[in-house]
Formats: structure tokens, C-alpha cells, sequence
């Protein structure tokens, strides 16, 4: 059994993580992007302005560029918005 830590655990158990991980078929950059708009959905719940989300997501991934993080975050937002789904309303 493989020791790999669950990045998901709100979305999948340990052991179903760890067997899908153990044949290769979980998606990386889409696990981290789930990550990244989870944080940036939790910090715009409290108010923290969009661009000062982003920087506190920046600090966790400095490999990406600023706008690539918006990207991932506000494009989802906005499709989410659009489609009313997770709490928001398309009215």
C-alpha cells in the first residue's frame, strides 16, 4: 500500500485516492486547480479583494504567474456563476 497524502479528502477517501493514484489516473494540475479555487472561493467569502486572494494563492504556487492563477480562479468563478451552480444563483 502506497503512502500518499490525500489532497482531496472533502472529495475522495484516502484509500479511493490512493488506488486511483496507484494506476495513474488522477489528474495533478487539476487536483491543484480544485485546491487553488477552493482557497480563492474560501478568501472571496471574507471579503478579501481579488487581487489579494490571488497574491495569498501565489505564495503556495510560485511557479505560476499571477495572472495564470486569476485564470484558474475568476474564469471558473465566473463560468460557476453563469451556470448557477455551488451557491450561486444565476438570476
Amino acid at each position: 500500500m502506497l503512502n500518499i497524502e490525500n489532497p482531496i479528502p472533502e472529495l475522495l477517501s484516502d484509500e479511493l485516492y490512493e488506488c486511483l493514484e496507484k494506476h495513474d489516473l488522477m489528474d495533478d494540475i487539476k487536483v491543484r486547480n480544485y485546491k487553488m479555487r477552493t482557497i480563492y472561493r474560501k478568501l472571496r467569502e471574507q471579503h478579501t479583494h481579488q487581487s489579494d486572494a490571488i497574491e495569498v494563492i501565489s505564495k503556495d504556487y510560485p511557479y505560476l504567474q499571477f495572472e495564470t492563477i486569476k485564470k484558474i480562479c475568476v474564469s471558473n468563478e465566473t463560468k460557476r456563476k453563469k451556470e448557477g451552480i455551488n451557491g450561486y444563483s444565476n438570476k
